[in-house]
């Protein structure tokens, strides 16, 4: 283990602060991948070779202090309870493995010392987190009013979940990977995650209590995620592909994309709030008679404006039970179903073909409302039409243009 003696130590990690989720968190400049700089070595408080120990080296480092890694593969459980940034030095992310052992604890756990609420965050920089076999237990836990700063980075390979944010717990994720863990992301309680420029792809995110999410400019594709009741989700320009989302909280979708599903993209149920503005819908369905694009159920409430629904295999937007639904300026087109659907009896022979049993309408038709205008859904007969039609019931054609 290298330690520096002649130059000053500088607390980079104190310029990252606990998460705030304002648009300006992510102006800052993505770290591009490369080797140390000159006076990102003279930065170094330790540098860790491989052979020894990270934790003694953490347990060693003052608030503030930066962790400098050899390229090489570390193996340990790591436990941090005060602000430090742990930094790879090599090429790359994956010059710098650091992977946990346990059976029963994660491999990194950050949190307040004890008898201390003082919020905190803990920076990896260009290195790799996993949690691979022989280790059968969370990647990363976070914990308290401590905070995770992950930047350039990867977090990988994970028996179980590769992050859990708990309590009031922070994660500020930018250009960084999360992918290959058995059941993905856990965020819950207080806890509140921001993503920018990040890929999290093959994967599950649960968002429960009264926890948030924020996505920004990121790759989500093949992704699940859960949005329970009380929870909070927000992306920006973002690639949502190959996905559900099922949302019983609040969701705010701008710009993103939601492309080559199966199913529907967007399930909102009980007393789901969503906004979709300036969204693309498109070839969902795959396998589907109906539902490929957003469905809306319960006593859910939905804003959409100017977004395109496009080329689904079913009806791209389901309205059931109570829903309520304003859609403004929105596109219609090429959809093998209808346009917009209610799921009424009347509607039945014409969404499902073949035809639907009546008892399946029963505690699901649609009672709900749909307001709106300057819509183009265009019927059978007209260009770019829908397949089955442009709406059912007749009623819905208000919100036409």
């Amino acid at each position: 283990m290298r330690r520096r003696t002649s130059e000053p130590k500088t607390a980079c990690a104190a310029a990252a602060s606990r998460l705030g989720l304002a648009a300006a968190v992510f102006a800052l400049a993505i770290v591009a991948s490369s080797a140390l700089t000159a006076q990102e070595a003279a930065e170094c408080a330790v540098t860790v070779q491989p052979g020894e120990s990270i934790q003694e080296a953490i347990d060693a480092a003052a608030a503030g202090d930066v962790i400098c890694i050899a390229a090489g593969t570390y193996q340990e459980v790591l436990v941090i309870t005060h602000e430090i940034t742990v930094r790879g030095t090599g090429e790359t992310p994956a010059d710098v493995e650091i992977k946990g052992t346990s059976r029963t604890e994660p491999g990194i756990t950050i949190t307040n010392p004890e008898g201390s609420e003082e919020p905190f965050s803990v920076t990896f920089e260009n290195i790799t987190l996993s949690n691979r076999y022989p280790a059968k237990f969370h990647g990363i836990e976070v914990l308290g009013t401590a905070g995770i700063i992950l930047t350039n980075a990867q977090v990988i390979g994970s028996m179980r979940y590769g992050l859990i944010l708990r309590d009031s717990s922070t994660a500020k994720i930018t250009s960084s990977t999360i992918s290959d863990s058995k059941n993905g992301l856990l965020i819950e309680d207080a806890a509140e995650a921001s993503f920018a420029g990040c890929s999290v792809v093959k994967s599950e995110v649960l968002v429960k209590g009264s926890a948030y999410v924020q996505i920004v400019d990121s790759d989500f594709s093949a992704t699940s995620v859960d949005v329970y009741a009380g929870a909070g989700i927000s992306a920006i320009e973002s690639t949502l592909d190959r996905g559900t989302h099922r949302v019983s909280g609040t969701a705010d979708y701008t710009d993103c994309s939601f492309q080559y599903g199966g199913g529907n993209s967007v399930n909102c149920n009980a007393s789901a709030r969503l906004t979709m503005t300036g969204c693309n819908v498109s070839h969902n369905g795959r396998g589907h008679d109906y539902g490929s694009g957003v469905r809306l159920e319960g006593n859910s409430q939905a804003v959409i404006d100017s977004c395109v629904f496009a080329d689904n295999a079913g009806t791209p937007v389901w309205l059931m039970e109570n829903a309520t639904l304003h859609i403004t300026d929105c596109s219609i087109l090429r959809n093998d179903g209808l346009g917009i659907a209610g799921f009424l009896e009347e509607c039945g022979d014409i969404v499902v073909p073949g035809g639907v049993s009546d008892d399946l309408f029963v505690g699901s038709a649609f009672g709900g409302r749909i307001s709106g205008s300057g819509n183009t859904i265009p019927g059978p007969d007209e260009e770019d039409g829908n397949t089955l039609g442009d709406v059912c019931p007749d009623s819905f054609r208000s919100v036409k243009d």
